[in-house]
Formats: structure tokens, C-alpha cells, sequence
């Protein structure tokens, strides 16, 4: 994994965001939208989209890991069927 690759995963991974905006990661990480784009594409094994938008209308991500760690096995049952 590379070092862009591993600044997005931990932009995702930050505890005080559960999901995050392309944009709020590019502030963070300084990387354009684009590449972050690219990054979120190339590891969906890694980094998942939710089904909700942002108030802003922006698509929103977060890590795979932090995803299975906060959400109830009950959920993530309901978001499959969905």
C-alpha cells in the first residue's frame, strides 16, 4: 500500500468521523479529489460507500474496518438486504 493510499484509509479511520466526504479527506490529507477518488475505487476491499449522502448532497466513506467495529451485526445484516 502506498503512502497516499494509507493517508486516505487513515482519514477514514479517524474516530471522530464516522463517514466522510471526498472533500473533508482532501482538506485533510491534501490530496486532490480526484486521486482520492481514484484511491476509494482501487480499494473497495478496503473503503465502502454508504447508501446516504451528506447534507450537501456529497457521497460519503468510510473504512471497511471502522464500518464492522461500530456498526451492530444487525445493521450490516439490513444494509445487505437493501
Amino acid at each position: 500500500m502506498n503512502d497516499e493510499t494509507k493517508a486516505v484509509i487513515s482519514a477514514l479511520s479517524e474516530t471522530k468521523y464516522k463517514w466522510r466526504t471526498v472533500s473533508g479527506i482532501s482538506k485533510e490529507t491534501g490530496l486532490p479529489a480526484d486521486k482520492i477518488m481514484d484511491i476509494i475505487i482501487s480499494n473497495t476491499d478496503l473503503i465502502i460507500q454508504s447508501s446516504a449522502l451528506s447534507p450537501e448532497g456529497e457521497a460519503l466513506f468510510t473504512s471497511r474496518e471502522k464500518h464492522q467495529k461500530e456498526t451492530s451485526a444487525w445493521s450490516r445484516i439490513g444494509l445487505a438486504i437493501r
